[in-house]
């Protein structure tokens, strides 16, 4: 799957024995050197806040590697089937209902309002 700044490759963990998602993140050769920084800035950030959840409707992030000085990579948690916005569009009545409990899961973890990033939801319970 390919999306505006990465690709997702699916791959197995040998350590875990388990199918995982590999997220590979590649940055713009054409940003400035504060546009690249801000990318890196907001991707450690939603690590920090992804790695430190568990809950059964989100993603786990497993580990995040630097593959290059243009590219890292995020291990995830794979989850078969198609993903979110395909989901919300099969179940449109569905949709504020699941953004509206994510948004409450997020605000009651960090006591906060946090931006919502639609990779980190599962579609299935």
């Amino acid at each position: 799957s390919k999306g505006g700044f990465s690709e997702v490759h699916k791959a197995y963990d040998f350590d875990g024995q388990r199918y995982v998602a590999c997220k590979v993140h590649q940055l713009a050769s054409e940003w400035k050197d504060e546009k690249r920084a801000n990318y890196l800035k907001h991707a450690v950030r939603e690590y920090d806040i992804q790695k430190s959840l568990n809950h059964p409707h989100i993603v786990s992030l497993y580990d995040v590697f630097e593959i290059d000085q243009m590219s890292f990579c995020t291990v995830l948690e794979f989850c078969d089937g198609n993903d979110l916005d395909f989901y919300l569009k099969q179940h449109k009545s569905m949709y504020f209902s699941l953004l509206f409990s994510s948004v409450w899961l997020f605000c009651q973890h960090f006591k906060s309002e946090i931006p919502i990033r639609a990779h980190c939801i599962k579609t299935y319970c």
